[in-house]
């Protein structure tokens, strides 16, 4: 499958995952929300182009990497309860 095809469908999910986790949270910031959007969409452009390679990247410790640091982005704040709060609502 090609990156064009999923590429847009994962842009718009993520979005939607982040606009409701800031929902939940009552803190609905753009720029914030643009910030982890931007963060999302480069890991599943490296995930798309380095995946075979670097295969750490498609595993848990990846995943989990890209979700702490947009949730951390998402928020604003480096308070680890917040940034594992938000972590939670987008897993």
């Amino acid at each position: 499958m090609s990156i064009e095809s999923f590429l847009p469908i994962d842009l718009l999910m993520d979005a939607c995952i982040l606009a409701a986790v800031q929902l939940a949270l009552d803190r609905l910031h753009l720029r914030r929300l643009l910030r982890a959007l931007l963060a999302l969409l480069t890991y599943s452009i490296l995930a798309a182009f380095l995946g075979r390679r670097l295969i750490w990247l498609r595993t848990w410790p990846g995943l989990s990497a890209s979700c702490l640091l947009s949730s951390a982005l998402l928020t604003g704040s480096l308070h680890p309860r917040r940034v594992l709060e938000a972590a939670a609502c987008m897993c």
